[in-house]
């Protein structure tokens, strides 16, 4: 009872605290995912340039409240790297968001001047007048049974075998093969080669983060599905960023870090079953063991 008490006193601190948004002309939409809406600030606060406001949809079942206290509370001190972001109180209705009252305050990791160089499935890229900007969806980045999970989804979702898998970045031997998939600038490439090869690639925090002994297809329940399993699925399904200047990687981040739901485990058994009893993880060509 006292911790429920506490926690609905810092609630209640926590409205008081922060930023209210008041103008909708202030935001012009972005870009959307499967659970979030993004709008991009275009009003006058100097303050809130390069900003973007991250709505939840409205069929979500988790709120932005309980999001932001995910990121804070349990992944930034696992993964220093999750972007950063800030609870703000939305004072006007969006169609198709959750309208809860919250939105988070994120940066946006595109300079204004940045143009789509490449999009491919799992990575975009970009070129700003001194920046290259990798956007990264890396997935699993640990095997299923010593067979790779990525590519096997990849054929399953696409019919045909994947040029590119995120696993490649961590291996020396296919690395510069990867490296020339996702750009053709040779300053760049040695850029991303050194960064892969060095402690600080964000790869490796991120695989060391996702291996746990349980595997997808053991669930046969929601009461299987421990809160470390539903972190590992949020690991599992994150964007980074790479921002390259002057030869240099100078910040990565990651995004999408929102906590998966229990609920889910159905789904992830389901395509994980479909993987292995419709051949996909034996007679897809793979380059991993």
């Amino acid at each position: 009872m006292k911790a429920g008490f506490l926690c609905l006193l810092l609630f209640f601190e926590m409205q008081s605290m922060v930023l209210e948004l008041n103008d909708a002309k202030d935001w012009g939409y972005f870009n959307k995912g499967k659970a979030n809406v993004l709008y991009k600030y275009i009003g006058n606060d100097q303050k809130l340039k390069r900003k973007l406001l991250r709505l939840r949809l409205s069929d979500q079942v988790i709120t932005t409240l309980e999001v932001f206290q995910y990121i804070n509370n349990q992944l930034k001190p696992l993964l220093p790297e999750t972007i950063d972001c800030a609870l703000v109180k939305v004072e006007f209705n969006v169609d198709g968001a959750l309208n809860d009252g919250f939105g988070l305050l994120i940066p946006n990791m595109l300079p204004d001047d940045a143009e789509v160089e490449q999009a491919e499935n799992y990575f975009k890229t970009y070129k700003s007048s001194d920046t290259f900007i990798l956007e990264l969806k890396p997935k699993w980045l640990t095997n299923v049974d010593k067979k790779c999970r990525n590519c096997a989804h990849h054929k399953y979702k696409f019919g045909v075998d994947s040029k590119f898998c995120s696993l490649d970045l961590l291996e020396r031997t296919q690395l510069s093969m990867a490296v020339s998939l996702i750009t053709n600038d040779y300053k760049i490439q040695a850029a991303l080669h050194r960064y892969f090869t060095s402690d600080e690639n964000i790869l490796l925090k991120l695989k060391n983060l996702q291996t746990i002994d349980q595997n997808v297809i053991d669930l046969e329940s929601e009461s299987d599905v421990t809160d470390q399993f539903c972190t590992v699925m949020t690991l599992r399904d994150v964007t980074v960023f790479l921002v390259v200047k002057d030869g240099v990687v100078i910040n990565s981040v990651v995004t999408d870090t929102d906590p998966k739901s229990k609920s889910k485990w159905k789904h992830w058994v389901s395509t994980e079953k479909k993987l292995i009893d419709d051949g996909y993880y034996t007679r897809t060509n793979t380059r991993h063991n």
